[in-house]
C-alpha cells in the first residue's frame, strides 16, 4: 500500500479521510526536506522524491534499499536496534546518509512511530545540513546565545501585546 493509498484512509485507521488528502499529499510530496517512511525492518515503505533527490537514487531505487544502505554513521545492528526501540515519541538526532555518487551528507533527522493497519512504521524527516555546521559553530560561539529567549527578555507577559507598539504591528503586517 503506498502513502497515497494510505492517506485516504478514515480517521479511525489513524490517517484523515479523503476529504482532506490534499493537505497531506502537499505535505509528503512538496516538502523541501526529504521524508522516508520505513517498515520495521528498516525497508522504504515510501519516501518522496526530496528525499530520494538527497540521497541521489530515483523512487523505485529508494524503494529496494534498507536504511543501513544510506546511513553512513551507525552500524547495522545499531540501526536495527533503533528501528525496534523508536516509539510513539520519536527520536531527534544527527546522522551521516551516503549518497549512491558515494558522497556524505550531513542529516538532522526526527522520527516517529506508529501503527497502520497492524505494521510498524516510521516516519522520517530528514533535513540536509551539510552546509550549515560552520555557521553553528559561529552561533553557538556569538554572544547573543548567552540572552535568554525572547519571551523572557520581553519581561513576564510575552504575549504580542506586550510588545512595543512598533514591534506588534510590524509583527502583523499593520503599518
Amino acid at each position: 500500500m503506498t502513502l497515497d493509498e494510505t492517506i485516504g484512509m478514515s480517521r479511525k485507521d489513524g490517517f484523515p479521510t479523503e476529504v482532506e488528502k490534499s493537505p497531506w499529499e502537499v505535505l509528503f510530496h512538496h516538502s523541501r526536506d526529504g521524508i522516508v517512511i520505513l517498515d520495521k525492518g528498516g525497508g522504504v515503505y515510501e519516501a518522496n522524491r526530496q528525499f530520494a533527490s538527497m540521497l541521489g537514487y530515483s523512487l523505485d531505487e529508494l524503494r529496494q534499499l534498507q536504511i543501513w544502505d544510506w546511513d553512513h554513521k551507525f552500524q547495522k545492528h545499531e540501526l536495527e536496534c533503533m528501528l525496534r526501540d523508536i516509539g510513539e515519541d520519536g527520536h531527534h538526532f544527527e546522522t551521516r546518509h551516503l549518497r549512491k555518487d558515494g558522497t556524505v551528507i550531513d542529516v538532522e533527522l526526527s522520527n516517529v512511530t506508529t501503527t497502520i493497519n497492524g505494521q510498524k512504521l516510521i516516519f522520517c524527516l530528514c533535513r540536509d545540513i551539510t552546509p550549515y555546521p560552520s555557521r553553528r559553530a559561529i552561533l553557538r560561539s556569538s554572544p547573543s546565545q548567552t540572552r535568554e529567549p525572547c519571551p523572557k527578555r520581553c519581561g513576564s507577559n510575552s504575549s504580542p501585546s506586550s510588545l512595543p507598539a512598533a514591534n506588534r504591528s510590524s509583527k502583523h503586517g499593520q503599518t
